[in-house]
């Protein structure tokens, strides 16, 4: 049971990894159109990451991305599951969660991240992060809640990142 655990952690910040994001989406999809209720799907990226590890070093950027990770955590439900999907990128599934559900937990996140202290040496390192949000539709394939997330994430930085995007497609 612990080496099954152990595969589906990542090993610096805890959180679960892509390989259980997957599984889970699975599973609550299934779940989600068999029982007709909302699934929601939140991806996050954090700001000019690079900027933070060329400036102040791996070892500051893995105890941000510690930080990071028991923020998110902290500010969800425990039905809802916060992976570490790669690198600065992390993903939330929020079972039982519509669109405007999702939003004020993206937005809350955001918010909490902007405002929290990251400090290196005595400096605050300021960080922002990024949000594409989506819920599941009638038409969705497994893969689309997470796609249309993803898209969302990407507008979301276009438009000059530290904010939320929903994707409103609903039916």
């Amino acid at each position: 049971m612990q080496l099954k655990e152990l595969s589906n952690k990542d090993g610096l910040t805890g959180l679960y990894n892509y390989r259980f994001f997957s599984r889970v989406l699975r599973e609550q999809y299934s779940l989600s159109k068999r029982y007709r209720f909302p699934l929601s799907c939140i991806m996050i990226d954090i700001d000019f990451f690079k900027a933070v590890n060329d400036t102040y070093g791996h070892q500051t950027g893995d105890k941000i991305l510690c930080e990071l990770a028991k923020i998110l955590v902290k500010n969800v439900r425990d039905t809802d599951k916060v992976v570490r999907y790669g690198g600065e990128e992390f993903a939330i599934i929020l079972p039982h969660t519509d669109h405007e559900g999702a939003s004020v937990v993206g937005e809350r996140l955001r918010s909490y991240i902007d405002k929290a202290e990251f400090v290196y040496k005595g400096d605050n390192i300021p960080l922002t992060i990024s949000i594409g949000i989506s819920c599941i539709r009638k038409d969705d394939d497994i893969n689309g809640v997470f796609e249309r997330a993803d898209n969302a994430l990407r507008l979301a930085k276009q438009a000059g990142r530290n904010r939320v995007v929903i994707d409103e497609e609903t039916d």
